[in-house]
């Protein structure tokens, strides 16, 4: 029998393990472990993807600016290939101008002095007092007769820049100028015209109005000088002004 008195030795209690948690605990702490994971990898997936997103933005905006500066640039290239055709165009009708300009000068200087011979032809018999002629055949013996000698001016610079429109690449003051000059030539010619036909014709040749062709022919050599002279300064003046134009018109 075990003495259970005091002071003497007991024998140890049995372990008993601590207490488990009630099931219910444990099944909401694993949910909140597994809610937290979930939210860190949200927030990571949120992350990346914003990233990516602002990748993305910045590879449009490049895109967009390297599409935009190629179609800028080519409409630069296009705009300075226009410019320069259109230089060049210029530049080949002015130099039209002014190589035609030239050779109808040159023709005008050759018809002027006939026409100053017969002027001064007919005002020297004036001054003399000389016998009017009786006969046509008289009268061109007096004048030293030549011929009418009408003067024939081209016309093929300008009719070209009128057809390719190549005239509105001057300048416009200039162009106006250029006009007025091709139409004073055109205006010369038909004058001549008009002349050839009132003085070559079977009735004008009739002795009987032999002062009359003279009158005629008179009142003509004095406005051909007149405007031949007109011409001739005005070809002066723009054959001046298209040298200047040409050398300031970059190439």
């Amino acid at each position: 029998m075990i003495d259970r008195r005091a002071g003497a030795p007991t024998a140890p209690a049995a372990y008993e393990p601590p207490p488990s948690a009630p099931p219910a605990e444990a099944e909401e702490r694993d949910v909140e472990r597994e809610r937290g994971e979930a939210r860190a990898r949200g927030a990571l997936a949120g992350a990346a993807g914003a990233a990516y997103l602002l990748q993305g933005a910045w590879s449009l905006l490049a895109q967009f600016f390297f599409i935009g500066s190629g179609v800028f640039l080519g409409i630069q290239a296009d705009q300075w290939k226009e410019d320069r055709e259109h230089r060049q165009a210029a530049r080949a009708t002015l130099v039209d101008f002014r190589t035609e300009l030239l050779t109808n000068r040159e023709r005008l200087a050759r018809y002027r002095p006939i026409y100053q011979r017969y002027a001064d032809t007919l005002q020297a018999a004036e001054r003399r007092g000389d016998r009017p002629p009786r006969r046509m055949t008289e009268v061109f013996e007096r004048l030293g007769w030549e011929g009418l000698n009408p003067v024939r001016f081209d016309r093929t610079a300008w009719e070209l820049a009128l057809a390719t429109q190549s005239l509105n690449y001057v300048p416009r003051p200039l162009a106006f100028r250029v006009a007025r000059l091709y139409d004073a030539q055109a205006m010369l010619v038909e004058f001549q015209r008009e002349a050839s036909a009132a003085l070559f014709n079977p009735l004008a040749f009739d002795d009987a109005r032999v002062m009359q062709w003279l009158l005629t022919f008179n009142a003509y050599v004095v406005d051909s000088r007149q405007i031949s002279a007109q011409i001739d300064e005005g070809m002066g003046r723009i054959l001046t002004a298209l040298d200047s134009t040409i050398a300031r018109l970059p190439r």
